[in-house]
């Protein structure tokens, strides 16, 4: 077997199978360590005075001999001794990270490949002996910690600033910018750094993103340094601002274009080309931002010969126009020879006031509107010097031989006269055309390429996101995900050219990116917003907006005036539509999001071909398979529309709610079964439409409705962890129905009455899901004074059952008579599930109090009962439970085996509430294994689902659990900042059998008068619950205080008798049928070094409290 010392980062000794060695004394691991990273054999004369340099020789060397033989006993022939010698046997296989590092990094960089380095660099995982405490060592092996530490740093900086040059030069830019940021996070005060990661982003076409990282600099540097930038970077500054600085034409590069990447004709393309292709286009003043996908997708298509006509089409204000117009450009700044002829651009926007002008009959008459279009391509091409037609034959003759790109801009009010596309397509059969259009042609030859929003980046990155998350003042800024929105990067684009010295940092991300969230990505919403800037601050807009998008207008002398309001674009495309399809259109604006074409059908009355031509006019979109979605802002104006109809509105809200909370009951049964996943999917897709029509059920006070309903909805957001989301509706709908409850005469046996006690079993839920404890009491209490008095098993068991659940910490009597009463109600109404889940909570009662064998029975009788029933939802919690029992007995594998398999369960059915603690629990079982990387996985998946869900107390668990491995690591200060985090936050009434760890971490830390009041509390606290596990390990904590504590204030007989009683009450704790084997393993340690043998006597019970 081979012994790994893994140094770098949090220090990591173990052997193949990856359990990780403890060592009796600190001093004894620093040793290995020592000898492992200097790879040389040392006299014990070196030895005893590096780590013993306080005492005379005589008593160092005798300290030394006393560390070596258990040492010994633990690494067998892995360690070398001899009477002047001491180091790694060199016979037996062992690898050290530092040796590695430093000798591959030693080497001269320009003989080592890329991929060498790379792999290399990916062993700095951290600085030399991170969060090791060395102070508690020796002064010496301290300093020499500290020398190894910078040299080791150096090397990494110099192999990360190669890794990035050697990448640059190669135009890997990606991988360049990755090593520049790891270069930063370890030197962020490295201003030469910084300039090559503005270069980096400059050259991989990230303009907006270089010149943000030059205010980051300016920050890191005056915050670090108290200095500004010097002279270089403020002109590399600058250059990147002018636009001096050239893309690298790289494959790398193009991947890195986000959307901040502005696309124009570039300076350099050179006059010739331009001339040699005949056009009219004109370069707007505005930058065209994003888009790269689409522009690809266009060029790819009109390259092939079977796409002669590719419409774009989107609503108004999609931006259309802009991007085919920016292809235009794309080609001649190209050079492009597949329009050898010409690139000519044709506005047909007032070809109707055009012809009612000129003949008095506009688009009635179809042949005129055909004429009116090659009239208009006609009029447009003659503008050219080297073209003049006078007449539509002409443009006929002139189009048949050439070869050249027609881009035909608004032709959604021209369909009737689309025809003349057509005919001249076949006329001319090398020219081909780019359309733009509200609507599709519907002509069989059409290429169709629907334009939806700009991207816009994470809901996690909306306004109600933290702002500490998306704060650009660190090296690693960059890596945010709002970089790769192009909604954001149009903004700041427009931003920055009302205000030069406008810069992204935690007071503008988070208005900003509502702001693009609320016009949903839709670029003119984006131009009219930054119009406002100059009046309004970033939150004042965002507030605005979310009040009324009817706020955005624009005086932007350059725009259609048809485009300075979303109300003019809308009120165009009204227009164009028959009274059939501007009905059902308001109708439609009953869904707040997507919808499904039944429910279309059945609420809105909407038949399909008429569904369908809302489509064609890109008024609804197709969103996946048979659902449909407005656009927001066609939403908005869809439902200002239909407010002006109010006795239709009124029908048609009672209709949508009845619907939606139908279908949310008859996924009830599914939620309690095998089909669980299955019901989870389809109310996860309806999630807007159902919160919407429970509000206006509330509203219209529709109490059988929701009355059916409230179950399935307890029971998805109970299991999905998403508190949030249900106590919105929750408080809501209490807020509405408490006070007429409470205002009836006659309380009881009423409709009211009953959904009103049902929610409050809900709130108390809610309340001890996020520890708020008194909380949850007082609504269970209200509760049950409701419901004892109707006739509803199911809520009364509820009721009983979790009420009892939440008094187990405090009152752990009242708790079994409240358990014991609901079991009996649900065995007595024969409801399976709700036995399932009164059966687990006594057996997690039961595991709190240590009676083991209780808990396992208990478990073991709920856990067959949901195999009957196929109960997802219970075999997942069981299996839980019972992952929990193993862990606690010492079963470490069989515990893994059964949290593996609840997590298993837990994800196939989308149950992600115990999909999450089972996660937590697996990390538990890897980490008592020994196997903290996989531990370290698991917690991190954990904690991202934690924070996914909105409630900080999940987040608590996870953080005890990563305090829990550092402390195991021997890594006191991280433990100890883990662990009052979380207190901080909560801990979660499942969760309090792991308090005891904050001692062991002060203990380890030295402060043993904290650890001493600690241990006190928890003990005080456990013996008042009858928490006997607890108790055990606070009294295992306090014992060996005393030893502690003795050595330094007591000798003689008064510290042999400490002594003494501590290995008394050791041998107690360890054979009482209630201590968990982590505390047993513990106590075998601690008895280790004291030096003394745990026999297998009887415990005295006055030791633990019954």
């Amino acid at each position: 077997m081979t012994l790994f010392l893994n140094l770098l980062g949090t220090p990591e000794i173990y052997l193949e199978d990856r359990m990780l060695l403890r060592f009796r004394t600190r001093k004894a691991q620093a040793l290995l360590i020592y000898l492992a990273t200097t790879n040389r054999n040392w006299t014990r004369d070196a030895l005893a005075t590096l780590f013993w340099s306080e005492t005379d020789d005589a008593s160092a060397r005798k300290n030394l001999r006393d560390i070596l033989p258990p040492l010994r006993r633990q690494l067998g022939d892995y360690l070398r001794l001899d009477d002047e010698i001491i180091g790694l046997n060199p016979a037996s296989q062992s690898k050290c990270d530092v040796t590695l590092f430093r000798e591959r990094m030693e080497r001269r960089s320009a003989t080592v490949d890329i991929s060498t380095l790379s792999s290399t660099l990916t062993l700095y995982r951290g600085e030399f002996l991170e969060g090791f405490a060395t102070s508690r060592v020796s002064v010496d092996f301290e300093l020499w910690v500290m020398r190894e530490r910078e040299q080791l740093q150096q090397l990494a900086l110099v192999g990360f600033t190669t890794l990035c040059r050697r990448q640059q030069e190669r135009g890997d830019f990606a991988a360049a910018l990755d090593a520049n940021r790891q270069l930063l996070k370890l030197a962020p005060w490295d201003e030469a750094a910084h300039r090559q990661q503005m270069l980096l982003l400059a050259q991989s076409g990230q303009r907006a993103a270089a010149l943000a990282h030059f205010e980051i600099c300016c920050q890191i540097l005056a915050k670090e340094l108290d200095v500004e930038p010097d002279t270089e970077t403020v002109a590399l500054y600058a250059q990147i601002q002018a636009g001096a600085i050239p893309v690298a034409r790289a494959e790398s590069a193009a991947a890195l274009a986000i959307g901040s990447a502005a696309t124009q004709p570039p300076p350099s393309a050179g006059p010739a080309n331009i001339v040699s292709i005949p056009h009219n286009l004109l370069t707007p003043l505005a930058v065209f931002v994003g888009r790269q996908h689409e522009l690809k997708v266009i060029t790819e298509r009109l390259a092939t010969s079977t796409c002669r006509l590719l419409t774009i089409v989107g609503p108004g204000g999609m931006g259309k126009s802009s991007l085919a117009l920016a292809f235009g450009h794309q080609l001649l700044a190209a050079g492009q020879s597949a329009f050898p002829d010409g690139i000519f651009w044709v506005s047909l926007a007032d070809v109707n006031a055009v012809r009612g002008e000129a003949d008095g009959q506009g688009a009635e008459n179809d042949a005129l509107m055909e004429e009116a279009i090659l009239r208009v391509i006609a009029e447009e091409l003659s503008k050219h010097p080297q073209v003049r037609l006078s007449s539509t034959q002409q443009l006929r003759a002139y189009l048949r031989p050439r070869r050249l790109l027609l881009i035909l801009d608004n032709l959604e009010h021209l369909l009737t006269g689309v025809q003349a596309l057509v005919t001249l397509l076949i006329q001319a059969p090398q020219i081909k055309i780019l359309a733009t259009s509200r609507a599709r042609l519907n002509l069989r030859g059409e290429h169709l390429l629907p334009l939806g929003k700009l991207s816009l980046p994470p809901n996690a990155y909306a306004a109600s996101a933290r702002p500490k998350r998306v704060t650009p003042a660190h090296a690693d800024a960059l890596d945010e995900p709002w970089q790769a929105s192009e909604a954001i990067a149009m903004f700041l684009q427009r931003a920055q050219q009302l205000d030069p010295n406008f810069i992204v940092d935690a007071e503008t991300i988070a208005p900003v990116v509502q702001i693009c969230r609320l016009v949903e990505g839709l670029p003119l919403g984006i131009e009219l917003a930054t119009s406002m800037l100059p009046w309004f601050s970033y939150r004042e807009l965002a507030a605005a907006l979310a009040e009324s998008l009817d706020f955005l207008a624009a005086d932007t002398r350059d725009l259609p005036q048809e485009q300075r309001t979303l109300q003019a674009v809308f009120e165009r495309s009204w227009r164009l539509l028959s009274v059939d399809e501007q009905q059902l259109l308001a109708r439609l604006a009953i869904f707040p999001g997507s919808f499904a074409r039944d429910a279309a059908q059945q609420i809105a009355g909407a038949s399909l071909p008429l569904l369908m031509r809302l489509v064609d006019q890109s008024l609804v979109n197709k969103h996946g398979e048979n659902r449909y979605i407005l656009h927001r802002t066609v939403q908005v104006f869809a439902n200002q529309k239909l407010q002006q109809l109010p006795a239709q509105a009124s029908g048609l809200m009672v209709n949508y709610a009845h619907f939606y909370l139908k279908f949310l009951a008859g996924r009830e049964e599914g939620l309690l079964g095998a089909a669980y996943g299955r019901a989870v999917e389809e109310i996860q897709a309806e999630l807007d439409n159902i919160h919407a029509a429970w509000r206006r059920a509330v509203a219209q006070q529709m109490l059988s409705d929701l009355g059916h309903c409230l179950n399935a909805l307890l029971w998805f957001y109970e299991q999905q962890g998403f508190y949030l989301d249900v106590m919105d509706l929750v408080n809501q709908t209490l807020q509405a129905f408490l006070p007429i409850y409470e205002a009836q005469p006659q309380k009881s046996s009423t409709p009211i009455t009953l959904l009103v006690g049902r929610l409050q079993t809900l709130q108390g839920l809610w309340h001890l899901r996020t520890g708020r404890m008194a909380q949850a009491h007082a609504a269970y209490e209200l509760s049950w004074s409701i419901l004892q008095h109707e006739n509803d098993p199911i809520a009364a068991a509820y009721c009983l059952g979790f009420w009892g659940a939440s008094l187990r910490a405090y009152d752990p009597h009242r708790s079994v008579e409240l358990l014991t009463e609901a079991l009996h109600i649900a065995q007595a109404s024969g409801v399976a599930w709700m036995q399932v889940m009164l059966y687990q909570l006594f057996g997690e009662a039961s595991l709190y109090t240590g009676d083991f064998a209780e808990a396992a029975g208990m478990t073991a009788t709920g856990h067959a009962l949901a195999e009957q029933i196929n109960f997802a939802r219970g075999l997942a919690v069981s299996h839980k439970i019972m992952g929990r029992i193993h862990l606690a007995r010492g079963h470490y594998h069989q515990g893994e085996e059964h949290l593996r398999r609840s997590a298993e369960i837990a994800q196939r059915h989308h149950i992600t509430q115990y999909y999450l603690s089972s996660m937590i629990m697996l990390g538990e079982a890897l980490r008592l294994q020994g196997r903290f990387a996989e531990a370290r996985a698991c917690y991190g998946e954990s904690r991202k689902l934690a924070e996914a869900c909105g409630v900080d107390v999940l987040v608590a668990p996870v953080l005890w659990e990563v305090g829990s491995l550092a402390e195991q690591c021997g890594n006191y200060a991280e433990a100890k900042a883990c662990f009052t985090e979380s207190l901080a936050i909560g801990i979660p009434n499942g969760w309090i059998h792991v308090l005891p760890t904050l001692g062991w971490a002060l203990i380890g830390l030295g402060e043993l008068e904290e650890a001493e009041a600690y241990f006190q509390q928890v003990l005080t606290d456990a013996e008042r619950k009858g928490y006997l596990p607890i108790c055990i390990d606070a009294q295992a904590g306090l014992a060996y205080l005393a030893v502690l504590q003795s050595r330094a204030t007591q000798s003689g007989t008064a510290g042999d008798e400490t002594r003494s009683s501590t290995v008394t009450t050791f041998r107690d704790l360890y054979n009482h049928p209630s201590s968990t084997q982590q505390t047993c393993d513990r106590i075998e340690a601690l008895a280790a070094e004291l030096g003394v043998p745990l026999g297998h006597v009887t415990p005295s019970l006055a030791t633990v409290s019954k």
